[in-house]
């Protein structure tokens, strides 16, 4: 082979190779800003976002009362839950640290006086989804969980002999809710 044809090859590997380290860079980067923005899109069609949150760290903390808010959103179902912490005497910086060294999988997302807020967004749906079926002639609860399947959840004291014929129907098949105010006004209304 000649001189110039191995030259021709190794200057044509060398551009492919070069075209495949700036492709990943560019996933890379792109990946990043993914990263920063996060948006989960639903089954409802809503969507979700996440802006990004830049930390601004005061060099002397005083020892304040802090609250912790943290978010769960459920993309697929479209809910988003909060709970609340409140921690006394400490220092937003110490909190960060302390909540941030659990390794709870919640991102920093924004930071008012005294409040941290922290965002977590879940695969799957969230715990609120419920089905009231007649089994076994007792009205029974099954609450879906985080793989999405119906699993045991609570018992009822209402028998089929308690129960409307038209309501009756509809619990032998099964009866959905997707929330708990849901789920107790249908218990309510199945015992009236």
């Amino acid at each position: 082979m000649r001189t110039e044809t191995i030259y021709k090859i190794l200057f044509g590997v060398t551009l492919i190779l070069l075209f495949m380290v700036g492709v990943y860079i560019g996933a890379e980067i792109s990946n990043k800003e993914e990263q920063n923005n996060v948006i989960a899109s639903t089954s409802k069609d809503v969507k979700i976002e996440v802006e990004p949150y830049e930390e601004t760290v005061d060099e002397v903390e005083e020892l304040i009362d802090v609250s912790v808010k943290y978010t769960d959103v459920y993309p697929d179902c479209g809910h988003t839950i909060e709970s609340h912490e409140q921690y006394e005497k400490t220092t937003l910086m110490d909190m960060k640290e302390e909540i941030e060294s659990k390794d709870l999988g919640y991102r920093l997302i924004g930071q008012e006086d005294g409040l941290l807020i922290y965002q977590k967004v879940h695969n799957g749906k969230c715990l609120n989804h419920y089905k009231v079926i007649l089994e076994e002639n007792t009205v029974k609860i099954y609450r879906i969980n985080m793989s999405g399947e119906f699993e045991f959840y609570q018992d009822t004291e209402i028998t089929t002999e308690m129960l409307r014929e038209g309501i009756r129907e509809q619990l032998e098949k099964g009866i959905m809710v997707d929330e708990v105010e849901e789920l107790l006004l249908l218990i309510e209304d199945i015992e009236s």
